[in-house]
């Protein structure tokens, strides 16, 4: 039996921009709750639209030979949709990162900050940055902020701990 869904037609509120990893989607999926939100979801979250390291350039190059770079996409979705804000997620133990070379959680932060501002001067919007760490089977949330020249890095523990699955 098929369920009837309606469409929802209110204004987007948040572009939210997140690694296809299914471990972690259902955590993501929790925090943004009922939110309207436009989902943004690729391997490597972020990392994407930070830049891709020289040995990589090829992979760069046919992203761009085959049309739309992922800063285009993005840009679509916020001049389309209009959000009033991005959220940011980044996780642990990423693939795609590993696969780069450009795996750790500081490398990690870097480029979400680095996206982060980008984005907050780009659009005028605010931009939440989110870490997610596996921590004994379970799932925890930090809020990432930085200081001006992004050489401190400060993260809160916040909402519940979920089960990582």
């Amino acid at each position: 039996m098929s369920r009837i869904h309606r469409l929802d037609s209110g204004p987007v509120e948040a572009l939210a921009i997140l690694c296809s990893d299914y471990r972690f989607r259902r955590a993501f999926m929790d925090h943004l709750g009922d939110k309207r939100v436009d989902l943004f979801v690729v391997p490597g979250g972020c990392q994407v639209l930070a830049g891709v390291p020289a040995h990589r350039f090829f992979f760069w190059l046919f992203l761009k030979i085959v049309g739309f770079g992922t800063a285009q996409l993005v840009d679509f979705l916020v001049k389309r949709h209009k959000p009033t804000a991005i959220i940011i997620f980044e996780h642990e133990d990423c693939g795609w990162r590993k696969w780069l070379g450009r795996d750790g959680k500081k490398i990690q932060m870097k480029d979400m900050i680095k996206v982060g501002k980008k984005f907050s001067s780009r659009y005028g919007v605010a931009v939440e940055m989110i870490y997610a760490s596996l921590e004994r089977g379970e799932i925890k949330f930090y809020r990432c902020s930085a200081s001006a020249d992004a050489s401190f890095l400060s993260f809160s523990a916040f909402a519940k701990s979920l089960k990582f699955r």
